[in-house]
């Protein structure tokens, strides 16, 4: 909290993505509180008690879009970090993103649950960059992101009816990689693994909202 946001072209050029994409995940942001704006041109992280946001963004029906613009929020930042991720990642930063990678196969083909280490994954990940903004984001996003599969996983394997094989693949995919330096194909299996995921969040927004608008019309 109090961290202020690189000005806007520096932050975008960074995250590799447009400004217009940089604006509206800020402006999400904004709406969540987690950031605030000290003046018309400077940002920072605000003040926030995660644990009680977290909670207000539990994804029920009343708050399945909430969830979803969280969802958007990751598919940003993971999907346009990643060429700075490539060029940037330490053997030792490497070598734990492997262990996790390593871990979530270790407990998952022994039939045990995996959501962990698949956060754990990302998280990692998105934590090799050091930029301190982004690690101040990351706790509210591990937690809500692992939540949201305690509390409601169907719409997830509906989606993806072989997730092991196909996630214990994509981390590989990831891995090599970033060892490789190669953003490229770090970007497409980043998002071969969380289309699907991001995909299914949409689907569970609409069917929420059409079922809130057929109860108001009822």
């Amino acid at each position: 909290p109090g961290s202020r946001l690189p000005a806007e072209r520096h932050l975008a050029n960074t995250l590799n993505v447009s400004r217009t994409v940089l604006r509206e995940a800020q402006s999400r942001l904004l709406g969540e509180g987690l950031l605030e704006r000290r003046s018309p041109r400077i940002l920072q992280v605000a003040e926030y008690d995660a644990e009680a946001l977290a909670a207000s963004l539990l994804p029920n029906d009343e708050r399945a879009t909430s969830f979803v613009g969280l969802m958007e929020m990751r598919y940003i930042l993971e999907i346009g970090a990643l060429p700075l991720i490539a060029a940037r990642v330490t053997p030792e930063a490497l070598a734990e993103i492997e262990r996790c990678a390593d871990e979530y196969e270790r407990l998952a083909r022994a039939g045990e649950s995996a959501h962990r280490m698949d956060v754990q994954f990302h998280v990692t990940l998105l934590r090799s960059l050091g930029n301190p903004t982004i690690d101040a984001m990351l706790p509210l996003i591990e937690k809500q992101i692992r939540e949201f599969l305690m509390f409601d996983p169907g719409p997830l394997r509906a989606v993806r009816p072989d997730p092991t094989d196909r996630v214990i693949r994509e981390h590989r995919e990831i891995v090599e990689a970033l060892r490789n330096r190669d953003a490229a194909a770090a970007r497409d299996a980043m998002e071969r693994q969380l289309a699907p995921y991001f995909a299914a969040m949409q689907e569970h927004g609409r069917e929420n909202g059409n079922d809130a608008s057929r109860g108001r019309s009822g």
